[in-house]
């Protein structure tokens, strides 16, 4: 499980609601190398790169507001989770790093995840 002060996980979040290189290097650092050997993705920038951080089996859902001009998505049951993003990938990211670094995450066994699966 990822631990951090609940000020530093809210200051985190803000800046992953802009795609960029910078963004994509917080969540690298925050979430323990989740690429592995791959190095930095643009988890930000792209869908499909977003869609590697999120844990096998946790659901989510996506749309669009403020007339198509912001993303958001919700991740997870127990918690759950929204984040908003100004690009369908960083509002996928900074959802699944909401998840990830939630101080409720794995304290519900049937939601799915649980922290020995994030060992």
């Amino acid at each position: 499980m990822f631990s951090m002060n609940t000020e530093f996980r809210e200051k985190l979040l803000t800046q992953l609601r802009q795609p960029g290189r910078k963004a994509d290097m917080l969540i690298e650092r925050n979430l323990g190398n989740p690429a592995g050997t791959d190095g930095c993705r643009p988890y930000t920038q792209d869908v499909e790169a977003a869609l590697t951080l999120l844990p096998e089996g946790v659901h989510f859902l996506c749309g669009r507001f403020e007339e198509g001009k912001l993303f958001w998505c919700d991740v997870g049951f127990r918690p759950q989770v929204q984040a908003w993003g100004s690009t369908m990938a960083s509002a996928i990211a900074g959802a699944v790093f909401a998840y990830l670094t939630h101080p409720d995450m794995g304290k519900y066994p049937d939601a799915g995840m649980t922290t020995e699966n994030l060992n």
